[in-house]
């Protein structure tokens, strides 16, 4: 473990380094990023508290007693904790296979006299940061929210702290094991096999979609029921998820002895996850990145040739240096798999939504909740939109 001690206080000084060089960056760079960084997560917070003012309004009573309010609450935030469960394993799935076996420092760590599974353990932490980041900024204002709203102890701002790493570190070890798993098996068979599974994976997801969304619409009143039937199921106690909602639900109420089990069993789930990624890495890390590393080719196109060689010529009409950028940043996108592939995975997400939109409740139908809707969608799409960049 000396060995991966001191890759990790290389990275923290690596890291150091280049926080202190923001110095030597431009400061209206720097200024429009940090007030733009500021004015989303302040605009979060305040679009949060507006929310959950509005559901203990609509349980009829003050926020210190417990109402329809509250469960509607404790729900979506089991909603959430399951939603964003799944989307960190996606997430991890694509920077795992970025950073363990794309990146060029693995080629020289794998050179070096140090294990397998510290390797691993390595490029985890890593992979870790980069996928958990943006749930800790996003994330924040909207507990921070729930606490200021429902009057919460200083106990559950506390327990947010203690349940956010074993929380995604569950969903990075099963993401990292699908990895290493794929990059093991799927350089062994051919393409047409691959195709075939690919194919058969999309059309089982599209078919559940169409059978989920083409359900009659409910009644009015059957809106609620089915809105709870379907909200319980999501609380079961096999889940990390559910562990990790009950858990903070759980300290916000002042119960710290009950928010302490959860969060021992959310931690001893965590570290025998990682004992299990790091048995698993040692197994098939070294040759799935042995067979990645044997077909890469280097194909050299003739210029004009190809889609990318085409961009230039359908990037004509702009002028320089509009067009050597626009250029520049398809083909980064092209060759880049972790960018495109969170692009499909987000539009597929809001396919999904637009081809469900039918299905909503008349009360939606007001001059009101259409504006307000509409506004929200532009504001997804340009956020996605802006994923690019």
């Amino acid at each position: 473990m000396s060995q991966l001690w001191a890759v990790i206080l290389a990275k923290c000084r690596m890291a150091g380094h280049q926080i202190a060089g923001v110095r030597h960056e431009s400061k209206l760079k720097v200024g429009v990023i940090t007030v733009a960084a500021v004015g989303l997560w302040l605009g979060a917070y305040f679009l949060f508290s507006a929310g959950f003012g509005f559901l203990i309004q609509f349980g009829g009573r003050g926020a210190g007693e417990f109402n329809f309010g509250d469960l509607l609450m404790s729900r979506m935030l089991g909603i959430l904790a399951l939603s964003v469960f799944m989307l960190l394993i996606f997430s991890n799935v694509l920077v795992a296979f970025s950073t363990m076996y794309r990146s060029r420092e693995v080629a020289y760590l794998v050179q070096s006299p140090v294990p397998f599974e510290s390797l691993f353990y390595m490029r985890f932490l890593e992979s870790l940061a980069f996928s958990s980041w943006s749930l800790a900024f996003l994330g924040s204002p909207l507990m921070l929210a729930y606490g200021v709203r429902t009057e919460a102890p200083l106990v559950f701002y506390a327990a947010n702290l203690a349940f956010f790493l074993p929380f995604v570190i569950i969903p990075a070890c099963i993401g990292c094991v699908i990895t290493m798993a794929l990059a093991w098996v799927f350089p062994r068979l051919r393409m047409p096999v691959v195709a075939a599974i690919a194919l058969a994976a999309l059309t089982a997801f599209f078919m559940i979609i169409r059978y989920t969304i083409r359900r009659t619409r409910m009644a009015e009143d059957a809106v609620l029921p089915a809105f709870l039937d379907a909200t319980a199921r999501m609380q079961s106690p096999f889940l990390p998820s559910h562990w990790a909602s009950q858990g903070i639900l759980s300290a916000a109420q002042g119960n710290v002895s009950e928010s302490l089990v959860w969060l021992l069993v959310l931690l001893s789930t965590a570290m025998m996850s990682l004992w299990v990624c790091g048995r698993v890495a040692r197994r098939i890390l070294h040759p799935g990145w042995s067979y990645l590393a044997g077909q890469d080719r280097k194909r050299e196109k003739p210029m004009g040739k190809g889609i990318l060689g085409r961009v230039e010529q359908w990037a004509r009409p702009l002028h320089d240096p509009y067009r050597a950028l626009a250029v520049k940043d398809v083909k980064l996108f092209w060759r880049d798999a972790t960018q495109w592939s969170q692009f499909v995975i987000f539009f597929g997400i809001m396919a999904v939504y637009i081809a469900n939109l039918r299905n909503t409740s008349r009360f939606y139908e007001q001059e009101m909740w259409r504006s307000i809707i509409a506004n929200l969608n532009v504001g997804s799409v340009s956020l996605i939109l802006a994923t690019l960049t």
